[in-house]
């Protein structure tokens, strides 16, 4: 039988794992924060340039969202519109 995607001993992440993502976290920011350094020029506005590029990266996922929805809809027709009803559950 499987294992239930409930049970803790399957979804427990191994030790370190934390760690690990939070060292890919911080070191994706870091290759960011460079590069829009190169961008902008010693002098230039870091603050200014990652705001500009974090507005770029929500409406870039806005614009899948959206497409994601549209697909849905286009799928399941009026049932993309439904929510869950937490009742059945």
């Amino acid at each position: 039988m499987a294992a239930s995607p409930t049970d803790p001993a399957v979804n427990t992440p191994a030790p370190g794992c934390g760690a690990e993502w939070l060292d890919l976290l911080h070191t994706g920011e870091a290759l960011l924060l460079v590069g829009l350094r190169r961008k902008v020029g010693p002098t230039g506005d870091l603050r200014a340039a990652y705001r500009q590029w974090y507005r770029e990266q929500m409406v870039e996922h806005d614009h899948l969202v959206a497409q994601i929805y549209d697909r849905l809809k286009t799928a399941f027709g009026d049932q993309a519109d439904r929510r869950p009803d937490s009742r059945s559950r």
